[in-house]
């Protein structure tokens, strides 16, 4: 997860609803960006049942079993925070993330490191990237209009 957390002026993201999908006995996606006031629409779309099981400080907790006969829930995400997500039942792998934001100047990296952040107006801003087991970063970064920035991070393992 990539954001730029101080963009003066920023307007707030539109409340736009997003999906959560339990395929496979996977989570998807992995990190999922919920603007402030969304809907999460939350899939089951295997054949077995999944609990799902929200580990929150701020928004309502979730703990529920989502049987094959209830192919979708829907919760509601109202304050900006960072939020673990499993399924019980299959805990040892089954686990995900849901960061719960106020800014649209968010992105979830691709499995290359790459991602992309649109619309940022000129300026100089502090850019943090978090990795859910090697932790946060922060650095400087100018963005100048009409050009492209190219930040890198570089995660070192954890020993």
């Amino acid at each position: 997860m990539v954001s730029l957390p101080d963009v003066k002026g920023a307007k707030k993201p539109e409340a736009k609803d997003v999906t959560f999908d339990q395929k496979g006995c996977v989570f998807h996606p992995h990190v999922l960006i919920v603007p402030v006031g969304a809907t999460v629409n939350i899939l089951n779309s295997d054949p077995i049942t999944h609990n799902l099981h929200t580990f929150t400080v701020d928004n309502d907790p979730i703990n529920k079993a989502q049987p094959k006969t209830l192919p979708k829930m829907t919760a509601k995400m109202e304050t900006p925070e960072t939020i673990k997500v499993q399924c019980d039942i299959h805990k040892k792998w089954m686990s995900a993330w849901w960061v719960v934001t106020d800014n649209p100047y968010n992105s979830v990296s691709s499995k290359e490191g790459s991602f992309k952040i649109a619309d940022v107006p000129p300026g100089t801003y502090k850019i943090t990237a978090w990795h859910e087991t090697l932790g946060k970063q922060t650095m400087d970064v100018t963005v100048k209009a009409g050009e492209d920035t190219k930040i890198n991070f570089e995660f070192q393992p954890k020993k």
